[in-house]
């Protein structure tokens, strides 16, 4: 989905299934710089860099608009993951950004700032995140400050980073991809 080369921004979007390529329906705008995560079987989660942020039904490929976060991270890179949240009682979606974290609410059609982050981490950049189960992602590598890159992993859910586990990676890197591999322990 999207992306960009030295001279234009995308919007086409391609489904891999049965081992062909097809283009599906374009993104609602041109995009680079962005996070997509599927809230459930039928909703797929997209945020852009900037404050525009959408949900697609796969079913019928329809865009919809919806509220714009508070924190702008124009040219940052981003990720997003699913979470369930006991208080609110429904599965929300958090945008992780190297200048801060933002809960989206998709009963409320809102978003909220979410916690701090860990101590000694001030923030994430070209990180990548991976789905871990429904109630939570983890973030594997990236970086936190100007050249400091990590090779840890975090685990962000309902009650915000529950865990580090360090030096995962062996060694240090970022723009990178991460996995769910179903039957291992471990995202790769």
């Amino acid at each position: 989905m999207g992306g960009e080369d030295d001279n234009t921004i995308y919007r086409d979007m391609w489904l891999f299934k049965n081992g062909i390529f097809t283009q599906q329906t374009d993104l609602p705008e041109p995009m680079t710089f962005f996070s997509a995560a599927m809230l459930d079987s039928n909703t797929l989660f997209v945020a852009s860099s900037l404050k525009t942020n959408y949900l697609l039904d796969v079913n019928t490929f329809q865009w919809t608009q919806i509220a714009s976060r508070t924190i702008i991270n124009p040219g940052s890179d981003h990720v997003s993951g699913k979470f369930y949240s006991a208080i609110d009682d429904e599965y929300q979606i958090a945008t992780v950004m190297y200048n801060g974290i933002q809960i989206y609410s998709p009963k409320n059609d809102a978003w909220r700032n979410g916690d701090p982050w860990p101590t000694n981490v001030e923030g994430f950049g070209y990180t990548a995140a991976v789905q871990n189960d429904d109630n939570s992602f983890y973030m594997i590598g990236g970086l936190r400050d100007v050249y400091v890159y990590l090779n840890d992993l975090y685990e962000f859910g309902a009650t915000g980073f529950n865990e580090k586990i360090p030096d995962i990676l062996g060694t240090t890197r970022r723009y990178h991809v991460a996995l769910a591999i179903p039957s291992s322990h471990v995202p790769c």
